[in-house]
């Protein structure tokens, strides 16, 4: 069976907040101030952690990603859409830049 590629990005924006990212498509916002909590500190180095234990295989990271645009999300959208109403079991598909697969 084919692995599942999929992207995931993480971004701290610069007022302290934390946004998550699955195939380029914002699925969190977290603002640690709404639960009490001190802003990110983006001054000083961040550290991302893969977590392995649901059998990751493979991960890449890209350091100069961006964010998506509006246009971008909403062609992810449709692609999802396609790839679901019309399933292949042929051949996996190459891996993207910065894709992990598990």
């Amino acid at each position: 069976k084919p692995y599942k590629i999929f992207r995931i990005g993480v971004m701290a924006t610069l007022t302290g907040c934390m946004e998550v990212y699955l195939n380029r498509k914002q699925v969190l916002s977290f603002d640690p101030g709404l639960r009490g909590l001190e802003p990110i500190n983006t001054d000083e180095p961040l550290w991302a952690i893969i977590d392995c234990a649901g059998g990751l295989r493979k991960a890449t990271l890209i350091g100069d990603s961006v964010p998506p645009n509006g246009d971008e999300e909403e062609e992810e959208e449709e692609n999802y859409a396609d790839q679901a109403a019309n399933p292949t079991d042929d051949a996996p598909p190459a891996p993207a830049e910065g894709a992990a697969e598990g």
